[in-house]
């Protein structure tokens, strides 16, 4: 299975930005990347096989497809005053 980046930026095959999160022991963890500054809300999840999950459920997209655009995105500051 192909392995993706920590915070690696990935498109899809219909272009939507995915950003990649690894979680040792668990997989992958991919995140539009619109969502990654307010709600770092998990859409896609990978399943151990390396297909692609939405919100849970299987789809027809796997690891493979993927495409790295070579960008890195960084984790999201927090908002509250220390």
């Amino acid at each position: 299975m192909k392995k993706l980046r920590n915070l690696g930026v990935y498109t899809l095959p219909d272009g939507k930005e995915l950003i990649a999160e690894v979680e040792p022991g668990a997989g992958y963890r991919l995140y539009p990347t619109q969502l990654w500054n307010q709600f770092r809300s998990t859409e896609y999840l990978v399943t151990r096989e390396g297909r692609l999950l939405i919100k849970g459920k299987p789809t027809n997209l796997s690891i493979e497809q993927l495409v790295d655009t070579g960008r890195r995105a960084q984790y999201p500051r927090s908002s509250r005053l220390l």
